[in-house]
């Protein structure tokens, strides 16, 4: 039978005959991950871009930030649903939520969506085939590891000029509060007034899979972490008038963080550097047909296997697993171990693309 007929027709078959001679189909080692490479601002009309190749997969990513009503941010939720911390060997739900910060006053968000369009292959043209949920699962996973407070200062976000000075001219105009009704004893509705004047940046991370072969968490995730290291809020200024925000022209952005005062009508931001906390770096690994662990699995491996990826984010190590069989803790210590190295790659190719960038 010819080699690629016999590869679309025994799958199974057709890897099992390689990994029981310790190599894959594609010549790599159980532990050989395909090292990225990453470009930075790759797309001009982004706040923040990147491009990120590994093997025959290919991510690109880009940030748009919008001006919006800032939210409290919730307690429960999110990353704590589906992350589980692991470390020294030890296993458990409670360890995110009694280690992250919940800050709940009002900021922006950071938003990630995944794109698979149908050039990446079948499963994503049939809106009934096998990946048709798996854009909403890892865009979820990445938003959710994005705004956790191990990985990003959501403070970073706000705007504040805006609140004190319009109540000012709310007061120039003889509005009172008394008149208004607007305040109230209570606590909530204190808060819903806070809500009213504060504005934030919200950034939406947009990923588009080019090319596809599989571990999509890793590479999309990493994609979207290169762009926001490169990201800039550009600069605005609050017009009254408006009761809005305008962006500023390139050449009127300014690198300076602080509040000035332009005019009699304008309270101008000027632009400033996103930071990271700490770099969330994604390892995943593949169970092929339950008997052999690989790392970085292909297309064709994550579709004999169930996966699980370890996201290391300040210093410690969170499980991420959707569906499949459970997994022990003396195997997720094993995998740990190996995961190190290639997480060490992987934060040298991030941190020479980022002096890159600066060159």
């Amino acid at each position: 039978m010819d080699c690629e007929a016999f590869r679309a027709v025994l799958p199974a078959e057709f890897q099992r005959r390689f990994l029981i001679k310790r190599v894959r189909a594609d010549g790599r080692s159980f532990l050989t991950y395909r090292q990225p490479r990453i470009c930075s601002n790759t797309l001009a009309n982004c706040c923040g871009s990147a491009s990120v190749r590994a093997g025959n997969n290919y991510y690109l990513a880009g940030v748009r930030c919008e001006v919006g009503r800032a939210a409290a941010r919730e307690c429960s939720g999110g990353i704590r649903h589906s992350l589980k911390s692991f470390i020294s060997g030890e296993l458990g739900n409670d360890s995110l939520e009694s280690g992250e910060r919940c800050n709940v006053a009002p900021t922006g968000r950071i938003v990630a969506t995944v794109e698979f369009p149908k050039i990446c292959g079948a499963e994503f043209t049939d809106a009934g085939g096998p990946a048709v949920n798996a854009p909403l699962l890892i865009s979820g996973a990445i938003t959710d590891v994005l705004n956790s407070s191990f990985v990003f200062d959501s403070s970073q976000l706000r705007l504040r000029g805006a609140d004190t000075r319009e109540r000012g001219s709310r007061d120039d105009d003889g509005i009172t509060d008394e008149e208004n009704g607007a305040h109230s004893s209570s606590e909530n509705e204190h808060t819903e007034a806070q809500l009213g004047r504060e504005f934030a940046w919200h950034l939406n991370v947009h990923i588009v899979c080019l090319e596809y072969d599989g571990n999509p968490l890793d590479f999309a995730l990493l994609a979207a972490v290169a762009a926001l290291e490169n990201t800039v809020l550009p600069g605005v200024c609050w017009d009254r008038t408006a009761k809005w925000w305008k962006q500023l022209p390139p050449e009127g952005n300014t690198s300076s963080a602080t509040i000035t005062e332009t005019s009699g009508s304008l309270v101008t931001f000027g632009a400033r550097k996103l930071f990271l906390s700490s770099r969330p770096i994604s390892v995943t690994f593949s169970n092929v047909m339950s008997q052999w662990w690989v790392v970085d699995p292909s297309r064709e491996e994550e579709n004999l296997g169930t996966w699980l990826s370890m996201v290391f984010m300040k210093n410690k190590w969170h499980v991420l697993r959707l569906g499949g069989t459970p997994v022990g803790a003396s195997v997720i210590k094993m995998l740990q171990v190996k995961a190190g190295a290639i997480a060490s790659g992987a934060d040298a190719a991030l941190s020479e693309a980022v002096q890159n960038n600066f060159h």
